[in-house]
């Protein structure tokens, strides 16, 4: 998941170096989506992405977070402290494309409120979703740790959504259909300490 290898990759290379480990990691970028597909198919030993709801086998919480509004720090419309869940009908907004699970969440929302979310553009990374959210009138939806340093600049304002809230569950999960090795579970011990409290919720 993008927006935690910032908290993971440095602790990780420093840990490995200072231990002086025989070991080389691999280390695959996507969408929470594509990761979950990942690692329901057992492709790697460890996968970090997304879940909205109660993790499942071998999955780890690493962080609880809520999902913000996410556009330009000059936008009139998020200088609240919060933002209801309906006051987004008809903006414009980034989105990761489908299937995605955030997605199906949004659209049961949508449903049951009767909110109605124009998605003009579906871009495969947070990166482009913060490039989107940086034009005038246009908005993503993401956890503010996501784009801490884009909101610590003063280039991007991210208010939590409220009635109701759209909380994620950030887990890290092993394969269900066979062990991992010892150094990943070393690996995995690890990335539990550094995430410990890194995260701002």
């Amino acid at each position: 998941l993008p927006s935690v290898a910032p908290f993971i990759v440095p602790a990780l290379l420093e840990n490995i170096r200072k231990r002086q480990l025989d070991v080389r990691l691999e280390i695959v970028e996507g969408d929470s989506g594509q990761i979950e597909e990942w690692h329901a198919e057992g492709s790697f030993d460890l996968s970090i992405f997304n879940r909205y709801g109660r993790p499942q086998q071998l999955e780890r919480p690493l962080a609880t977070v809520e999902s913000c509004l996410v556009g330009r720090a000059d936008d009139p419309l998020l200088d609240g402290p919060n933002i209801r869940f309906a006051d987004l009908h008809g903006l414009k907004l980034a989105l990761p494309p489908r299937p995605n699970s955030f997605r199906n969440i949004l659209d049961l929302v949508c449903s049951r409120l009767g909110v109605s979310i124009h998605v003009v553009i579906e871009p495969t990374s947070i990166t482009l979703q913060t490039l989107v959210a940086e034009q005038e009138a246009h908005y993503t939806i993401l956890p503010q740790f996501a784009v801490e340093q884009a909101v610590s600049s003063g280039r991007l304002k991210a208010v939590p959504i409220v009635d109701p809230t759209l909380v994620r569950i950030v887990v890290i999960g092993s394969p269900v259909n066979r062990p991992i090795s010892a150094a990943a579970r070393e690996m995995l011990a690890l990335i539990q300490t550094v995430m410990r409290g890194a995260v701002p919720r």
